[in-house]
C-alpha cells in the first residue's frame, strides 16, 4: 500500500511526511495509519495464486470425477459417503503475498 500512495498520491505523501518532528516518525505514522486503514477495511496479507489451466478444464475433470464417483457407489446411501482425502498443492515459485480483503479472491492474473 505504501507503493501505491507514493505513486499515486505524492503530493499528498510529501505533505504529510513534512509535518511530523523527524523522517522516523514520519514513517512509523505512515506505517501505522496504513496498518490501521487495511484493518478498518478488513485487508489481510495473502499470498496470490495464479491459474495455470482454465475453469473450464477444472469443470471438466470435476465432472467426470462426480460421474465417475456416482456410478461406484450408487448403492450407498448418501449420508454414508464421506470426503476424507486431502489434495497436496505444490508451487515452482512461491509467489509473494499480497493485500486481499477477507472473503474476496486473491487471484492474481499471469501478466
Amino acid at each position: 500500500m505504501m507503493q501505491w500512495v507514493k505513486r499515486n498520491h505524492k503530493d499528498w505523501l510529501i505533505t504529510y511526511l513534512a509535518s511530523k518532528k523527524s523522517e522516523a516518525v514520519a514513517f512509523n505514522s505512515f506505517r501505522s495509519l496504513l496498518l490501521r486503514f487495511a484493518q478498518r477495511h478488513r485487508f489481510r496479507h495473502r499470498v496470490p495464486c495464479v491459474n495455470k489451466v482454465t475453469q473450464s478444464v477444472f469443470d471438466e475433470v470435476w465432472l467426470g470425477y462426480a460421474a465417475s464417483l456416482w456410478d461406484k457407489y450408487a448403492e450407498y446411501d448418501r449420508s454414508q459417503i464421506y470426503n476424507v482425502d486431502e489434495t497436496a498443492v505444490f508451487y515452482d515459485m512461491p509467489p509473494g503475498p499480497t493485500l486481499a480483503e477477507i472473503g474476496k479472491s486473491s487471484r492474481v492474473s499471469k501478466g
